[in-house]
């Protein structure tokens, strides 16, 4: 059977999308172009996909993984110091919002493309 869509804030999700959704907007009230940055990333809000968190689509060997496609390779051992389990949604949101709020936008520019014209909405909001 297939899931119910629906759109939050303009974004169609499945019903894990909307509580992916949900869980962006708690770390992020402040930044709501956030949850746009995450859908350009994981085109739907998608953290987890057939049980594990969401790989790249380009295949190849990135460590890229879950809803802000996070690399692993690079931010992982930071992570597990910090005692936070990127397997663990609320624990990776709390690592992603550590990112943005050092670095702002700069570890997603590659998707900016997708994101930008949402980020110019809100942010002069």
């Amino acid at each position: 059977m297939a899931q119910k869509v629906t759109e939050v804030d303009g974004i169609r999700l499945t019903p894990h999308g909307q509580s992916v959704a949900r869980e962006i907007k708690r770390h992020f009230p402040d930044a709501p172009f956030m949850l746009y940055v995450a859908n350009c990333e994981s085109r739907g809000l998608v953290h987890r996909d057939h049980g594990g968190r969401l790989r790249p689509h380009s295949g190849g060997k990135s460590t890229a993984a879950g809803v802000f496609q996070v690399l692993l390779g690079l931010h992982g051992p930071d992570m597990r110091k910090r005692g936070l389990d990127p397997e663990v949604l609320s624990d990776y949101l709390t690592y992603v919002r550590e990112l943005y709020d050092r670095h702002g936008l700069k570890p997603w520019q590659a998707s900016r493309k997708c994101w930008g014209k949402h980020y110019q909405q809100l942010a002069a909001l």
